[in-house]
C-alpha cells in the first residue's frame, strides 16, 4: 500500500540574518536565502520543520519533496546562479527564540549561523536558483532528502528539520544582492505556505507470523 501525505504549513520555519544576529524572525511572513540586504552584506539562511508524527514509524519512505514558494528573487550582484542546498539540522532549534547566534535562548551555535559541525551534517539536496524568481513553489526532492525522512520517521536521527542556504550567493557587499524570498509558514495564504509531501509505503500486516494475503502451510509461508 503507498500513501502520500502533505504536511501544511512547516510545524516551525523562520530565517536567521547574520547582519542582526541576535534578532529572532519567527513570526515574519518571508522566508530568505541568499543576500537580500540593500544596506548591509549579509547572509539569510532558513530553518524549517515538519511534523511527521502521522507516519508510523515502520512506513518505508519512497519520495519527499519539500516545495518553498518563490515570490521574489534578486541578482544585482552578478552572481548569475546559485545553490540552494539543504542540509539536515542537529540542534533542538526554538522558532521564538533562534537568532543568526543561538539557536535557543541562552545556547550558541557551534559556529554563528548554524554552519559548524555541531549544529548542520552534510548537504543532503540542492537545487538552483537565480535571480528571476518562479512565482510559484520550488522544489528539493532528492534521494538525500528521501533518506533523511525516513530517518527522522524510524528514530535514527532526531527531527530538529533542515537549514537551507546558498553560501555562494551570501556576503555580496554593503548594497548588491542575490537572494531568494519566499513565503513563511506565517503568510496569511494558506495554499502559499511551505509544505513537505511525503509517499511511503506499508507492509502487510502479520497474522501469526506470516502476512495476509500469503498461503499458509502447517504455519509457514507457501
Amino acid at each position: 500500500m503507498t500513501i502520500s501525505t502533505t504536511i501544511q504549513p512547516a510545524a516551525a520555519d523562520t530565517f536567521i540574518l547574520s547582519a542582526t544576529p541576535t534578532t529572532n524572525y519567527g513570526t515574519n511572513a518571508l522566508i530568505a536565502i541568499g543576500d537580500s540586504s540593500a544596506a548591509a552584506s549579509a547572509a539569510y539562511r532558513i530553518l524549517a520543520k515538519f511534523d511527521l508524527s502521522g507516519i508510523p514509524a515502520n512506513a518505508k519512505i519512497i519520495t519527499a519533496a519539500l516545495e518553498l514558494n518563490e515570490y521574489q528573487a534578486y541578482d544585482t550582484a552578478g552572481t548569475g546562479s546559485w545553490t540552494a542546498a539543504l542540509y539536515a539540522l542537529l540542534r533542538d532549534w526554538v522558532a521564538a527564540e533562534v537568532t543568526w547566534n543561538q539557536y535557543s535562548s541562552g545556547n550558541n551555535w557551534t559556529t554563528a549561523g548554524a554552519s559548524g559541525a555541531g549544529d548542520i551534517g552534510s548537504a543532503v539536496d540542492g537545487i538552483t536558483l537565480d535571480g528571476t524568481a518562479a512565482v510559484g513553489f520550488v522544489t528539493w526532492n532528492g534521494a538525500g532528502l528521501a533518506a533523511l525522512v525516513q530517518a527522522w520517521v524510524e528514530g535514527s536521527v532526531s527531527n530538529y528539520g533542515v537549514l537551507i542556504a546558498a553560501p555562494t550567493a551570501e556576503f555580496k557587499g554593503a548594497a548588491p544582492q542575490s537572494a531568494n524570498l519566499f513565503r513563511s509558514s506565517d503568510y496569511g495564504t494558506a495554499g502559499d505556505r511551505p509544505k513537505l509531501t511525503v509517499t511511503y509505503s506499508m507492509g502487510l500486516p502479520l497474522v501469526n507470523g506470516g502476512l495476509v494475503g500469503g498461503h499458509l502451510i502447517g504455519g509457514n509461508l507457501a
